[in-house]
C-alpha cells in the first residue's frame, strides 16, 4: 500500500516521493501547521485469485476535507472516513488545510487546489485516475469543498499552477448530465441572487465550466456542510448565538464574501453532489442544507440528499472509530453505504 504525506507549501510543481511505510504527520492539526495532504492508495498491487487486478484500471481518488470551524482539522472526520473509503477500494487523500489565523480567505481554497495539483501530477505513480476525483467535506470542510466545487474563476487560483495539469473540459465533454449551459436562473433569495450570475458567467454571458471540473473533480460528498452563509448569519441573529461565533467562522460571517458562499456560487457547473445531515443539527440547520439541495436540483445538477431524524453535528461516520455511541445513533452511519452506492453510479460501476 502507498502512503505518503506531502507539505503543500513545498509540493506544488514537484513530484511526490511515495513510500510503502507509514509517515508521521508534520506537526499538529492546529493553527500554525503547514498545510499537507496525506495520500493512501492501493496502487496496482492488489489482484484476485485469477491474477486480474481487483480494480479495472486506475482507481478514483476521494479527497477527505475534515471540518473544525476553520480552527483545526477534526481528527474524527479524517482517518475514520479515509479508512472506510480505502476499504471499499478507493484511493484516498486527507487534506489538512491551514486553520486559525492562517485560514483567512482564500488560503484554504489554495490548499485544496494545491492538493489536487499534487494528485494529478502523481496520478500514474498512485494508480489514480486523475479525472475521477471526488471531494468529501464535513462541516467547515464541507463549506470548503462546496465553495471550491462551484468556483468558476478566481484570482486566488493564480497562486497555484492549475493550468499545468488542468483538464481540457471542452475536449473531455460534459462532466455530468444535468445543468445545461444557459439554464434559467432558479428563483432564490435576494441575497443569493445579487452576485451569483456575475460569479459564474463570462463577459459574453456564457456559463463557464468550474475550476473543480478542470482539476478532474467529478463529484462532491458533503456532510452537514456550511452552504449558505447569509442564512446562517440570520439564524444566529435570531437565536442569539452570533456573539459566541468567534474565530474564522465569525470573521467570515462578519466580513461576508459572495465568492465564499456556496449558495451564491452554485450553478449548472456544480458537480453531482451527495449530501447528508440530521434534523437535530443545531449548528448548521438542516433547512439550510435542504435549501441548497433544492437550488442544485433547480439548476439541473444531479443531487442526492439524506436527512436523518437524529444525530448531533459532527457525527462523521457515526461509529466507534469517530464518536461515542449514545451521541450518534448507529443508523445515521448508513450514509457511508449510501455514498458508496452513489459513487458506484457516478463512476458507472453498477
Amino acid at each position: 500500500m502507498i502512503r505518503t504525506v506531502i507539505r503543500l507549501d513545498d509540493a506544488v510543481g514537484m513530484s511526490a516521493r511515495t513510500q510503502d511505510s507509514a509517515t508521521s504527520l508534520p506537526g499538529s492539526l492546529a493553527e500554525g501547521t503547514a498545510a499537507s495532504v496525506e495520500i493512501l492508495g492501493w496502487g496496482r498491487e492488489l489482484v484476485s485469485k485469477s491474477g486480474r487486478p481487483q480494480w479495472p484500471g486506475d482507481r478514483p481518488m476521494i479527497v477527505v476535507v475534515p471540518g473544525g470551524s476553520y480552527q483545526y482539522c477534526s481528527p474524527r472526520e479524517a482517518d475514520p472516513v479515509a479508512v472506510r473509503f480505502l476499504a471499499a477500494g478507493y484511493n484516498v487523500a486527507v487534506l489538512r488545510y491551514r486553520v486559525g489565523a492562517d485560514s483567512r480567505y482564500p488560503l484554504p481554497l489554495q490548499d485544496l487546489a494545491a492538493a489536487l495539483v499534487v494528485i494529478r501530477e502523481n496520478a500514474e505513480d498512485l494508480g489514480t485516475d486523475p479525472n475521477q476525483i471526488v471531494l468529501c467535506g464535513f462541516s467547515a470542510g464541507g463549506h470548503l469543498a462546496a465553495t471550491f466545487g462551484s468556483t468558476v474563476t478566481a484570482d486566488w487560483a493564480d497562486a497555484v499552477d492549475v493550468d499545468a495539469v488542468a483538464v481540457d473540459v471542452n475536449a473531455a465533454g460534459d462532466t455530468h448530465s444535468g445543468g445545461e449551459v444557459g439554464a434559467a436562473e432558479p428563483k432564490v433569495a435576494d441575497h443569493q441572487q445579487t452576485k451569483s450570475a456575475d460569479l459564474r458567467q463570462t463577459e459574453r454571458g456564457e456559463v463557464q465550466e468550474g475550476l473543480a471540473a478542470r482539476l478532474g473533480v467529478r463529484g462532491l460528498i458533503l456532510g452537514y456542510p456550511v452552504v449558505d452563509f447569509q442564512a446562517l448569519l440570520e439564524y444566529y441573529r435570531r437565536n442569539g448565538g452570533l456573539e459566541s461565533t468567534s474565530g474564522p467562522v465569525g470573521a467570515m460571517l462578519a466580513d461576508y464574501r459572495a465568492e465564499a458562499d456556496p449558495a451564491v456560487l452554485a450553478g449548472p457547473h456544480t458537480p453531482p453532489t451527495f449530501i447528508f445531515t440530521t434534523a437535530m443539527d443545531e449548528i448548521i440547520p438542516a433547512v439550510h442544507t435542504m435549501g441548497y439541495a433544492q437550488r442544485l436540483a433547480e439548476y439541473g445538477v444531479p443531487v442526492e440528499l439524506h436527512v436523518y431524524s437524529s444525530g448531533l453535528h459532527g457525527l462523521s461516520v457515526a461509529d466507534a472509530t469517530a464518536c461515542v455511541e449514545e451521541d450518534y445513533p448507529a443508523r445515521v452511519g448508513g450514509w457511508i453505504e449510501a455514498a458508496l452506492a452513489w459513487l458506484s453510479e457516478l463512476f458507472g460501476q453498477h
